[in-house]
């Protein structure tokens, strides 16, 4: 028997109310997915407010927005999970406002019933004002606009060219592990596989000082990409990008090579950007002129893939295919002589390695054959090929004093190592320099590093720091003067960033030839 006191249509309905889930808020506006990047404009002359909406989602999001221009006032952006555009803005209790720092502002949190995004139009905004900008959403807490982890990584600069490296953008995973029998040694040319799909970077390179340093949106990647001032300078510098691997630990990296467009002794400040996300800014300093009488910049050796900067070879003899640029050395225009000299070094090393039964015999419980063999092929080239440089402009002309804690405070001889005209070769395959220049010698840490990798019946030494040692490398830059206290020199344990050292710092000085 139907109860009397509630009508039978009515019973239905209370008993779906009881199993429904949530109640979605309503999708009204544009609708934007999770994960997604989209551009807008909003013009004064036309509207007051824009909206969007978001579709419901387990996970938390983040919702970042990024001003691409600069008029004032600027508007206004609300996130709400509850209230819809018609309540939204400044007066509704359900509605957070998005507080922008430098261009770019996010907000986090649960949108399991949806969300929904507003932008407003100030009241005192002109009627012709035009506003681009970015909305990014992605799981997580970490917005997709704003400042990336880590910076960018300059090579080296000649008078006119420059390489710079961008932040490691995917790591390299699954690489073999050799095993006893049929142990193998890396590759005298390692090949990786790519990634599958690389959100393009993008270089900006603009005098210092530039308007930049006035500029109110500098951690908007879309802000600084529109401005005049940058496109007028990229076009000028036409950088080349590819992806690389400089280091398997380290992962994969944009190489920027600019050919030519730099001015001589001349700051720059350099901006890497990836999609929504900056980084940067790093800064340089071009050579003199008349540089590249005695050296040119050297990039993308397949056996030697750390060298990218300018190695003791006048440009005069390399063959160029503008008359208007000076050279750049890469593997297929690298003379013979010096090319079979390191190929031919890491292949008898390879050889000598071999003999000792890797991956059956233990020789430390934390390196193996294929440790040793990645360290010598980082001491070799380096040795290889021989780093040419310029003092910095206020760099000391003297021999500074150590930061290391040793008991014993001797000076850190200077790495700066003048080279004479008609000198002897610093290397296997170089011809006497015709003009004098100056050498920036390798850091010790890597001959180092060989001697702590390889196995004992190597026999590897290094020079002694108290005899000899200074001669042909840098010392006390990474580890204290004598060797004897990890992390005790002039950098000691700085990083980058992103907990990887680098004898290169964001100011553009370069301490000792190393990675």
């Amino acid at each position: 028997m139907r109860p009397s006191s509630i009508p039978w249509p009515r019973l239905k309905l209370l008993g779906l109310l009881l199993v429904l889930p949530v109640p979605i808020l309503a999708q009204v506006g544009t609708q934007i997915g999770i994960p997604s990047l989209n551009s807008f404009t909003i013009q004064s002359s036309t509207s007051t407010s824009m909206f969007f909406s978001l579709p419901p989602s387990g996970p938390e999001v983040t919702i970042s927005v990024a001003f691409c221009s600069n008029n004032q006032p600027l508007p206004r952006f609300f996130v709400s999970t509850i209230s819809g555009p018609n309540t939204m803005g400044p007066n509704d209790p359900n509605s957070q406002e998005i507080t922008f720092q430098d261009g770019v502002g996010w907000w986090t949190g649960e949108v399991q019933s949806g969300a929904s995004v507003a932008a407003f139009v100030g009241s005192g905004a002109a009627k012709n004002l035009t506003w681009t900008f970015e909305i990014g959403v992605q799981e997580g807490e970490s917005p997709a606009h704003g400042p990336a982890a880590d910076p960018p990584t300059l090579g080296d600069t000649t008078a006119t060219q420059a390489i710079v490296f961008s932040p490691a953008f995917e790591t390299i995973t699954n690489l073999p592990v050799p095993k006893w029998p049929n142990y193998t040694l890396p590759a005298l040319r390692p090949t990786f596989q790519p990634p599958a799909f690389v959100v393009p970077h993008s270089i900006v390179i603009l005098p210092t000082p530039s308007t930049l340093n006035t500029f109110p949106f500098y951690k908007s990647a879309c802000a600084l990409r529109e401005l005049p001032e940058v496109t007028q300078a990229q076009e000028q510098f036409n950088a080349s990008a590819v992806s690389i691997v400089r280091d398997p630990s380290f992962g994969w990296q944009t190489q920027f090579l600019i050919p030519s467009g730099l001015k001589p002794n001349t700051n720059y400040t350099v901006w890497v950007t990836q999609g929504p996300k900056i980084s940067g800014p790093v800064y340089m300093y071009t050579k003199s002129a008349s540089f590249s009488d005695s050296c040119v910049l050297v990039h993308s050796l397949s056996y030697c893939p750390m060298v990218s900067y300018p190695i003791p070879l006048p440009a005069s003899s390399i063959s160029s295919t503008s008359s208007n640029s000076t050279p750049i050395v890469d593997e297929d225009t690298l003379p013979a002589a010096i090319a079979n000299n390191i190929t031919s070094s890491l292949n008898n090393f390879a050889t000598l390695l071999s003999t000792f039964p890797c991956g059956r015999d233990v020789y430390s419980p934390l390196h193996g054959c294929a440790d040793c063999y990645d360290a010598y092929r980082v001491w070799a080239c380096f040795v290889s090929f021989p780093r040419c440089t310029e003092p910095l402009p206020g760099s000391p002309t003297t021999p500074v004093t150590s930061g290391s804690s040793s008991t014993v405070e001797p000076q850190i001889p200077f790495a700066l190592k003048p080279r004479p005209a008609q000198s002897l070769p610093r290397a296997a395959g170089f011809p006497p320099p015709t003009t004098a220049y100056t050498e920036l010698l390798p850091c010790i840490e890597s001959c180092q590093t060989v001697r702590r990798t390889c196995p004992p019946f190597l026999g590897w030494s290094c020079p002694v720091p108290d005899v000899n040692a200074a001669e042909s490398y840098a010392l006390g830059v990474w580890d204290s003067w004598n060797g004897l206290i990890p992390g005790g020199g002039l950098l000691g344990q700085s990083d980058m960033g992103n907990g990887t050292v680098s004898v290169t710092d964001r100011f553009g000085r370069i301490w000792c030839n190393g990675v």
